[in-house]
């Protein structure tokens, strides 16, 4: 029965970017090694990063037993050097498990987000690859909203524990390699501390930090869910650099309004184009947005000047993004209803 689990984010990594309109994916500095953007390798930084990770998993106790990583590039690059010592010394049994349901998290999108690689294109880079395991919860192409995202890595931490639980050789530990959100999603479903308010700074995420729990033996039968303790949060300890780039979430992980479809029909008044905007708006400078955060404009709403003009009524056309910081230079009302039907918080 599996007794620990080791989470850690992989190393500090290169990056890309996104157009919001187009939903098309750019990869920054480099050219990444499987030819998909969002599949980018890890910096001299963050190589080095994985180097003092493998100094400390690889005398770690207990030790690694089963190894599973997500599907992405960065992931296995980080895990390499500790790979590589533990198959060579024999201290592993079994291989790597590639499994998309500990993948990187895309916020949900009008557009399909760029997949992981194949198996088959990760095996000419990576060595001891399982090439017989697949997975069995895999991200929607279109991304997740935040309780989708914890959803799916409950389902695929379940999967996981009650695969190795049944496993004859009987391990006793795991180590998982993931990313920010999926290694917070992870913490708080192993520990059952799932915070009122998801932005809560609660489970770390630092790149090449490592998160350890270990299993209750009071715990509620064999459930995922709060069936562990943490008894690190991303400790960094290792590293030279110390504890660098954490993420935690911030309310503007999706690119389109999670509840649009049902927002536009709350109201019929919203179809008609002699709405004023005081009748259901609130000003931007009311809903504190960051100047850089993106406001979607959903179908068949219509956003003016809080004081328009016969010269200037500025109607903001639907389906497109704007950044906060224009639409409060121009004085720019919203319909509340977007806000009010995302816990107040607008599209991003």
């Amino acid at each position: 029965m599996i007794e620990v689990i080791y989470i850690v984010r992989h190393a500090f990594r290169s990056n890309w970017a996104v157009d919001p309109q187009t939903g098309t994916y750019t990869a920054l500095m480099v050219k990444t090694p499987t030819g998909i953007p969002t599949d980018p390798p890890l910096t001299s930084k963050g190589v080095q990063q994985s180097k003092e990770l493998a100094e400390h998993l690889c005398k770690i106790q207990p030790p690694i037993e089963r190894i599973y990583s997500s599907p992405f590039y960065r992931c296995l690059q980080t895990l390499q050097p500790t790979t590589a010592r533990l198959f060579a010394e024999g201290k592993v049994k079994g291989k790597i498990r590639v499994d998309r349901g500990i993948g990187e998290f895309f916020g949900r999108a009008n557009w399909e987000h760029p997949s992981p690689p194949t198996l088959q294109i990760l095996t000419a880079h990576f060595d001891n690859l399982d090439q017989e395991y697949v997975s069995v919860h895999m991200p929607p192409a279109k991304g997740e909203m935040i309780v989708e995202l914890h959803e799916r890595v409950r389902r695929a931490l379940d999967h996981i524990i009650t695969t190795l639980d049944n496993d004859p050789e009987q391990p006793k530990t795991v180590i998982l390699c993931t990313h920010a959100a999926t290694m917070i999603a992870a913490g708080r479903v192993l520990t059952g501390q799932m915070p009122d308010d998801p932005d809560e700074e609660d489970f770390h995420c630092y790149t090449a930090g490592l998160s350890k729990f270990i299993r209750r033996t009071d715990g509620p039968g064999k459930s995922v869910v709060g069936n562990w303790g943490c008894e690190l949060n991303s400790d960094t300890s290792y590293l030279s650099g110390g504890a660098e780039r954490g993420w935690h979430f911030n309310g503007e992980e999706n690119m389109i309004h999670a509840t649009e479809a049902y927002a536009v029909q709350a109201d019929n008044r919203l179809h008609s184009p002699r709405l004023q905007s005081h009748e259901l708006s609130t000003s931007l400078q009311r809903l504190r947005l960051r100047p850089n955060k993106l406001i979607h404009i959903p179908r068949n709403f219509l956003v003016t000047h809080a004081k328009p003009t016969k010269s200037r009524p500025q109607i903001l056309c639907p389906y497109n993004t704007y950044p906060a910081a224009q639409l409060q230079a121009n004085r720019v009302c919203i319909p509340y209803q977007i806000c009010e039907r995302a816990s107040q918080r607008p599209v991003a």
